[in-house]
Parts: structure tokens; sequence; C-alpha cells
């Protein structure tokens, strides 16, 4: 059976040692990273089996990464280590599904009894899709959105727990004037089913023609997917503010019903092909 793995993101290269250690002596297979920037890039394109990750980290804290990775890993079991604990904190980890919340400094049982625990029941603390869910078709929608502008928002959605649909994953860019089509066409190389950028609009602090210019990308964007079979519906635009939550929500339960509408219309095809 091959080793379980746990990725450990925090700034003080001595914890990351230390758990390392301790870990490691328990058979599994151990990963650290003091940058919570890159260690955040490390935890969505690798797949482990559980994340331990540090509060207060300078460049991004353990909140703010936690809110970003539940966008693209719902479900990633993930716990925390502080050395500045509060009530706020401990709540908010809570409510973003963390299975514990360890104080330091702490004993190697501290930290390997929860971990064996949630690893011998197989729990799953933060509740991605239901079976019923899963029996159904989700469409797979990569959003692109920009830091300063929409990202607040989505995040806004989350933390009033404005419903939209499971299936939706972000990457954050500094303004959709940037993005590339050939992104876009990577996107849908790797399976996804819909595009939504969540364009700056007259928001934007980098160009006064953010909503032109990345108008001119998603139009250049579908005539190339035309080229490439792919329907250019499967790519949509939008400007998102950073308090536009119901809209980011409502925007994201319309596209995965035209993408659900899509994927039938493509099934009857397929059917009358065969007949």
């Amino acid at each position: 059976m091959e080793a379980l793995s746990i990725l450990v993101i925090d700034d003080e290269p001595v914890v990351c040692e230390s758990c390392h250690r301790i870990l490691s002596l328990e058979d599994y297979n151990v990963d650290t990273n003091t940058n919570p920037i890159s260690g955040y890039d490390q935890a969505i394109t690798n797949n482990y089996d559980l994340i331990i990750l540090d509060l207060v980290m300078k460049g991004m804290d353990g909140i703010q990464l936690l809110k970003k990775l539940r966008h693209i890993k719902s479900d990633m079991p993930v716990m925390i280590i502080t050395g500045y604990p509060s009530k706020e904190t401990k709540e908010e980890s809570e409510s973003l599904g963390v299975l514990n919340y360890i104080l330091k400094p702490f004993q190697p049982w501290e930290i390997v009894d929860p971990i064996k625990s949630f690893f011998k029941q197989s729990i799953t603390p933060f509740k991605g899709l239901t079976h019923k869910e899963k029996e159904e078709f989700q469409p797979n929608i990569l959003v692109f959105s920009t830091d300063k502008i929409s990202d607040p928002g989505i995040d806004l959605a989350g933390l009033l727990k404005i419903h939209y649909p499971p299936s939706v994953y972000t990457i954050s860019v500094p303004c959709s004037s940037g993005i590339k089509p050939r992104w876009i066409l990577h996107a849908f190389e790797k399976g996804f089913d819909g595009v939504f950028i969540a364009a700056d609009g007259s928001d934007c602090p980098y160009s006064p023609t953010c909503t032109q210019r990345t108008g001119e990308i998603v139009s250049n964007t579908q005539n190339l997917m035309k080229q490439k079979g792919i329907k250019p519906e499967r790519l949509k635009m939008a400007a998102i503010c950073s308090v536009c939550a119901e809209a980011f929500a409502k925007y994201m339960k319309r596209f995965s019903t035209e993408l659900i509408e899509l994927e039938k219309i493509k099934e009857l095809n397929r059917i009358s092909s065969q007949n």
C-alpha cells in the first residue's frame, strides 16, 4: 500500500523540520514548505491526502490560503497548527472545514493521534458532493478572477454561504485583460466544461480599457474554439465587483444550467449518429 502523503505549510523552518521528523517516523510521505504562496501552488498541483497549515505567516496567512484552497479543492482535509490561538480564528477555521486546531508548541502525540484517527476513519470533514450529485452531471467550470476586484466578491459569496455549483474552480490573475487565449484553450483540453472570466470592468486599477480588451480576448478565443470544434457558448464573461457575491452566484448557476443543456444536446447527437 502506498504511503499517505502530507504537506506541511509553515513559515517557521523549525516547525516544518519537526513535523517532517515526527510524521516520517509514522511512515507518512511528508513535504514541507516555508513559503505560503508557493505552498498554496504546491497544494493545488499535487494530490495530498492531508495538509497541515499554520495560521500566522508572512505573505499570506493561513485563513487566506485556506479560503483560496477551498475554491479549488473544496474537500481537501486540512489541519491547523498555530501559536496564536483565538476564538475568532478557531471558529472561522471550523467554518472552513478544518479537521483539527492544534496549538504550538505541541507534543508528537498531539499531532500524530488526530492524523491517525482521521486516516483510520476516512473522514471527509468538508462536505463535497453528495451521492446524488455525483450521479448527476456536474459541469466543471474554471473561473479566471482578479485578485483585487472579483476575488473579494467570490470570497464574499463563500462567507455569506450563498450557494452556487460545487464544481466551480478559480484561478486569480492581476487583470482580466491579461488572460491569454491559450490558457482558456488549455482549460478545455484538461477537461473543463466551461470557462468564465470574472472581468474587472470599469473598476480595473491597471487599464481604463480593460472591459474592451477582455471582450476582444473572449471574441478571439471563441473563434479559436470554433476551429477546434468547441462550442463558443462554453466561454462566458461578466464584470464581477468586490461586493458582487449574489451576482457571481447567479452567473454560476445560469452558466452551469446552460452547460448541462449543451451536454444533453451533445448526448442526443451522439445517440442519433449511432442509429
